[in-house]
């Protein structure tokens, strides 16, 4: 198994075995959209997270799907935060393997999460390319959208891509 497209309990179930996955290269871990009026806990993002770096040393893509809206933010936030306050601590910054990293988010509060994602991103040490697979409406005016990437180039420092919709811009030609 190379690839896994799944939500967090069952990567839990799966990574928490005698003989883990430890061909995976690529992961998405997609919030659950069919659980009624209850709110996803993000908390169980964060199970996966801190077991990645034990259970799949080969893996050098993640991608975090949000479809559910309540407590997204403050998931990513909490995250962002925490390399605020000096070096980035957590569970994300112990993924060193992780190069690519996806992030897929609910277009109803793209805006409100704009802001937080430099310094989320900032906790992966061996990022090297953001994929943000569609434009966030608050960034469709080139000034926004240049300001978003000068402010993502300027907190990490090692990210050398960042792809926005269809749009992959090299950091090093945007900061020189």
């Amino acid at each position: 198994l190379e690839t896994l497209i799944s939500p967090p309990e069952l990567i839990v179930w799966l990574l928490d075995r005698k003989y883990p996955c430890k061909q995976l290269k690529s992961l998405n871990i997609v919030s659950e959209v069919y659980r009624g009026l209850a709110a996803f806990d993000y908390d169980t993002f964060d199970e996966v997270l801190v077991l990645l770096p034990h259970c799949t040393p080969s893996l050098t893509t993640l991608r975090l799907s949000f479809f559910s809206g309540p407590g997204t933010i403050q998931w990513l936030d909490k995250h962002a935060s925490r390399g605020r306050v000096g070096s980035p601590s957590g569970p994300l910054s112990a993924l060193k393997g992780i190069t690519t990293l996806k992030l897929e988010l609910s277009r109803s509060w793209e805006k409100e999460v704009t802001g937080v994602i430099p310094h989320f991103v900032a906790q992966f040490p061996g990022l090297q390319h953001l994929i943000y697979p569609q434009l966030p409406l608050n960034l469709a005016m080139e000034p926004a959208k240049t300001a978003f990437l000068k402010e993502i180039a300027l907190t990490c420092p090692g990210l050398k891509t960042v792809a926005i919709g269809y749009t992959l811009v090299n950091l090093d030609t945007l900061i020189s």
